[in-house]
């Protein structure tokens, strides 16, 4: 989404971008003071739960430099990083291996520490009844796959707002 755009093209700014996508920080290499250092910022962090590359690229283009973003590739180093990180926000992919995220989400809700993480549903379950279902299990929000970038920034800022 930031790659493609219509108009002039800052070659700097492309390739930059480019780069991030490719290698995308990854807190887990940060050592224990720089992760602390990355995550007390005045930008509200975001823990994203997502399997497949192509989704967690999407959304991380979507949401920008306006939150700090931690990742995660399944649901057992999903709850991990919640109980580690303490996010102020979970995007969780309900589709996840080993953990799926209904599991993920009823851990999170069953535990004091982390009960009240705003966790908003990304997911191509987008069946009749799905949305009303996973609220029902627990998410504070939902947004159906293919993602539409407006409606995952509205989610989110229905529970936060970004520092830009």
């Amino acid at each position: 989404q930031q790659v493609i755009q219509k108009g002039d093209i800052n070659t700097e700014g492309l390739l930059a971008t480019i780069k991030k996508m490719i290698y995308p920080d990854n807190t887990d290499r940060l050592g224990s003071k720089e992760l602390t250092m990355s995550i007390s910022s005045d930008r509200p962090h975001i823990l994203i739960i997502e399997d497949h590359i192509d989704n967690m690229i999407t959304i991380k283009a979507i949401l920008g430099n306006r939150y700090i973003i931690s990742e995660a590739t399944d649901g057992v180093i999903g709850i991990d990083k919640i109980k580690t990180l303490k996010p102020d926000m979970v995007l969780l992919d309900m589709t996840l291996p080993i953990k799926s995220g209904e599991e993920v989400l009823k851990e999170v809700r069953a535990d004091n520490h982390m009960k009240n993480i705003p966790i908003v549903a990304v997911t191509a379950m987008a069946m009749k009844g799905d949305k009303e279902r996973f609220i029902e299990q627990g998410c504070s929000g939902y947004v159906s796959k293919p993602i539409d970038g407006d409606l995952l920034l509205s989610e989110i800022e229905r529970f936060m707002k970004p520092n830009n």
